[in-house]
């Protein structure tokens, strides 16, 4: 069986890539593009890991990571973010995140930190 992973993500097209990579590789790949969409999904289902746009419409993905970690979810999140690095390993640690990828991220990159991420090894 597949493992499955949430991708969270307003921009279409970055679900679309990252999900088509993701699936070639053999996971499971659901979809949500903002905050509200993804606690529903996260409620219906258990997923084995969820990456996390951090900049989405309504509610910026860090305040759905603490939702998440509040209702006891303790799936690995990995953050999504084109916001400077400081700042996003910042609210990595600020939301219990594993891990994150800055954008524009290469297929290697989204594939090695979904593999880490996975296995339990946090981002250094």
């Amino acid at each position: 069986m597949s493992q499955k992973i949430l991708v969270i993500d307003d921009d279409r097209g970055v679900r679309a890539i990252c999900g088509f990579i993701l699936a070639k590789e053999g996971y499971d790949v659901q979809y949500a593009s903002d905050g509200a969409e993804a606690l529903a999904e996260i409620h219906k289902e258990t997923f084995d890991l969820i990456l996390l746009d951090i900049i989405l419409p309504f509610v910026d993905g860090r305040h759905i990571a603490k939702l998440i970690r509040s209702k006891g979810v303790t799936t690995p999140i990995v953050l999504i973010s084109s916001l400077p690095e400081e700042v996003v390993e910042e609210s990595r640690g600020m939301c219990g995140a594993s891990g994150y990828i800055l954008k524009p991220y290469k297929k290697a990159t989204l594939i090695s930190e979904v593999k880490k991420a996975l296995s339990g090894i946090e981002k250094d």
